[in-house]
């Protein structure tokens, strides 16, 4: 009998495997189908996230570009408006130049307060509200309304010491960016 069964018993398992395999077979291929489809979809995500960070970093860039430029031709227009005021000889010119450095300081400003960090932000803080007290104080010498420390020596020192605040402003967007030394 014993005879029997051992026969038995292989023939059920082959005839089980066979016909069982394809169902295996398809569960395994399909978990496989699943695996892969997950792995893409990580890889497109980090692909994504990546070009993500590029862009704001890039647009970071960009911005922080335009806030250095803005703010220096403002500091420069300031300081031409005030060398004109000292020597009276003020023209429409001066003052459409300094209006217009001051347009363009402000919506880069603004730009800048939307897209910098806090750290930048910072170090914006000090430099604007440097050239910020400089206007002024160059409004109130151009009224003959100048308070103490507001005279063309003093508003003048002040406006070159705004370059040293410039220095860490600049390194924090360099940091920022990720290209600090």
């Amino acid at each position: 009998m014993e005879s029997l069964i051992s026969p038995l018993i292989v023939a059920i398992f082959g005839i089980l495997g066979t016909l069982l395999s394809p169902i295996v077979s398809v569960r395994v291929t399909a978990r496989m189908q699943r695996d892969l489809a997950d792995q893409q979809l990580r890889q497109a995500r980090e692909s994504r996230d990546h070009d993500d960070h590029r862009q704001l970093l890039a647009s970071k860039r960009a911005c922080y570009v335009t806030v250095n430029a803005a703010a220096r031709w403002y500091r420069i227009a300031q300081m031409n408006y005030l060398h004109a005021l000292h020597e009276r000889r003020l023209l429409e010119e001066d003052r459409s130049e300094f209006h217009a450095a001051r347009r363009a300081y402000a919506a880069a400003l603004a730009e800048g307060q939307l897209v910098a960090s806090r750290a930048v932000l910072d170090e914006m803080e000090i430099v604007f509200s440097g050239l910020s007290r400089t206007f002024q104080r160059i409004k109130r010498l151009e009224r003959g309304d100048a308070d103490e420390g507001g005279s063309f020596d003093d508003i003048r020192a002040d406006l070159l010491a705004l370059w040293e605040k410039w220095i860490g402003l600049r390194d924090a967007m360099r940091r920022d960016l990720g290209t600090h030394d």
